[in-house]
C-alpha cells in the first residue's frame, strides 16, 4: 500500500472515531509516524483528504448500485438495501458530519448531490421492477412511490446521525447501525405480499453480525 492510501485509510479511521472536525492533518501524520511535510506532499490540506475519501464512497456505492439483480430475488434485493447501508457505516463520519462538510466545500456538495440523485433513481428503478414482476404491490398514487423512494434514502443515510444523537459515538456498533435496515424495510413492507414480507425479515435476521 502506498503512502497516499495509508494517509486516506488512517484519516478515515480517525474521522470515524472522533469526527472530522476534531482531527487535523498533524494528528493524521502523527498516527502514521510520518512528518506533516510528507502528508502535504500528497494532500494540500484536510479537505483534500476528505474529497479523496468521498471518491471511495462513490466507488463503493456504485459497486452496490450495479448489483441490482435481474432475478429480483428477496436475497438480492435485500442485499442491495443492506449493502448501501453498510457503505454508510464504513464512512459514517461523512454522513454524521454531512451538513458541515458540504457547507464548507461547494464542489463536494455538487458531487454528493449527484450521487444522491443517482442512488434515488436506482432505488426507484428497483421498486418499479419489483412492481412489474408482481413482487411488490403498485401504490395507488405516484407520489406514494416517490415518497417511498426518497424516504428509503433518508432513513438509510441519516440512521447513523440518529444513533449518535441517542448514544455516545463509542457505544454505536455496526449491529446497532444495521438494525436501521428494519426501518427501511418498514417503509416497504406495506407494499409487499405476505410471503415477500416474511422472506425479507428472514434474510435480514440471517445477515446480522454474530
Amino acid at each position: 500500500m502506498n503512502n497516499r492510501q495509508k494517509i486516506i485509510d488512517t484519516a478515515l479511521e480517525l474521522f470515524n472515531a472522533h469526527g472530522a472536525a476534531a482531527v487535523g492533518t498533524n494528528r493524521i501524520a502523527q498516527k502514521l509516524g510520518i512528518s506533516p511535510g510528507n502528508l502535504y506532499y500528497h494532500f494540500k490540506n484536510k479537505q483534500d483528504i476528505i474529497r479523496a475519501i468521498f471518491e471511495m464512497i462513490r466507488a463503493d456505492m456504485a459497486e452496490v448500485m450495479k448489483e441490482i439483480p435481474s432475478d429480483l430475488s428477496t436475497e438480492a434485493s435485500s442485499a442491495y438495501l443492506l449493502g448501501s447501508m453498510r457503505v454508510v457505516w464504513k464512512y459514517r463520519f461523512f454522513y454524521a458530519d454531512l451538513v458541515a462538510l458540504l457547507h464548507n466545500d461547494p464542489e463536494l456538495r455538487r458531487l454528493f448531490l449527484a450521487m444522491r440523485a443517482h442512488t434515488v433513481s436506482t432505488t426507484m428503478a428497483l421498486y418499479r421492477r419489483l412492481i412489474q414482476a408482481g413482487q411488490m404491490n403498485q401504490p395507488e398514487h405516484q407520489w406514494e412511490l416517490d415518497s417511498l423512494t426518497l424516504n428509503t434514502w433518508i432513513v438509510a443515510t441519516n440512521w447513523v446521525r440518529y444513533l449518535q444523537t441517542c448514544k455516545s459515538d463509542v457505544d454505536v456498533s455496526q449491529a446497532d447501525f444495521e438494525r436501521g435496515v428494519l426501518h427501511v424495510y418498514s417503509l416497504v413492507m406495506p407494499y409487499l405480499p405476505a410471503q415477500r414480507r416474511e422472506d425479507f425479515l428472514r434474510f435480514y435476521l440471517a445477515a446480522q453480525p454474530d
